[in-house]
């Protein structure tokens, strides 16, 4: 697993971003990692209001920093060794604000809240959605009920680059925390997708769907270079097989083990379609009722996460 030295925490003073923010501390706590935390007020609202105010009050962007740092204070006090952490507020698009914030760190983990509108503990809100479609960096999803270290993280693997790294991510936090690391591929059914499925014979059948033993061979195949990092923590092996989507079977098969943390790897190298993070992803993320790491391919570039400059005052 890469080292975490530099984390970002980005916060709005919600209940989730509270949650997140308490992870990201223990996080730069058990990596000896420099934390920085961002609030970021979206600017368009921010330029209304001095609009509004402006025959009262020309100062409204020093009060509105003001009150910022003021809500940061109380925030700290009450979140132990928060106190410790770089606070910075931006006037921004949210996104382009946290996004360009976080690349300027060079931050190697970007730690968000969930904002769910459908429950309480699902769902995920617009601003956490687009930070992990477009930061270059792996993205920690954390929701509002998740206190401590995660006592049960689950690997997802599919035999990509992405899924190798996920892997590492995911055995590096089990070690961390001394949770229970179940690692997992969810088994596609081609044949079932095959639109003349009378024409397939033994073979092609075998072929577009290979036993479970094939298939446990290559997850063992995978682990096989990891096995003195997977020797520190207890850990499984499942190849379950896929019933609706493959991020749906994910989701069930976490909640049915009571699984904390989701690990898993998003897709694509650029910026072509936002939608190329993949759908297992994209359903994982939006879906399931746990924290959810979302590790990035190697080299991922997005626009939007381009290094801020200049800064806005303090």
């Amino acid at each position: 697993m890469k080292p975490i030295k530099t984390i970002v925490a980005a916060t709005d003073f919600s209940e989730n971003a509270d949650a997140a923010l308490a992870e990201a501390v223990r996080i730069a706590k058990c990596n000896g990692a420099a934390l920085h935390v961002v609030h970021v007020l979206d600017e368009q609202v921010v330029n209304e209001i001095g609009q509004q105010l402006s025959g009262n009050d020309p100062n409204v962007r020093e009060l509105i920093f003001q009150e910022a740092n003021a809500d940061w204070d109380r925030v700290a006090r009450r979140i132990p060794g928060a106190t410790e952490a770089n606070f910075e507020v931006r006037i921004a698009h949210r996104v382009r604000g946290i996004l360009g914030f976080a690349s300027g760190r060079h931050a190697d983990l970007l730690v968000i809240g969930a904002v769910g509108d459908r429950t309480p503990h699902v769902g995920l809100g617009t601003v956490a959605t687009a930070c992990v479609r477009k930061a270059a960096s792996d993205v920690l999803i954390v929701r509002g009920h998740h206190t401590g270290p995660f006592t049960r993280v689950l690997a997802a693997v599919d035999f990509s680059d992405t899924s190798r790294k996920a892997l590492e991510a995911a055995i590096g936090i089990a070690v961390q925390d001394g949770a229970e690391l179940d690692i997992v591929h969810v088994a596609p059914t081609y044949a079932n997708l095959w639109p003349y499925p009378w024409t397939l014979n033994e073979q092609v059948r075998a072929a577009l769907d290979p036993m479970p033993s094939e298939i446990a061979a290559r997850l063992d195949a995978i682990c096989e270079p990891l096995a003195g990092e997977l020797s520190r923590v207890r850990s499984s092996r499942s190849v379950v097989q896929q019933h609706g989507s493959i991020g749906r079977t994910l989701i069930d098969w976490a909640e049915s083990k009571e699984v904390q943390l989701i690990v898993l790897g998003t897709r694509g190298k650029t910026n072509l379609r936002d939608m190329l993070w993949g759908s297992t992803a994209e359903r994982v993320l939006s879906d399931s009722s746990c924290s959810v790491y979302a590790v990035k391919p190697a080299g991922f570039a997005h626009p939007l996460a381009a290094p801020e400059t200049p800064p806005s005052p303090k």
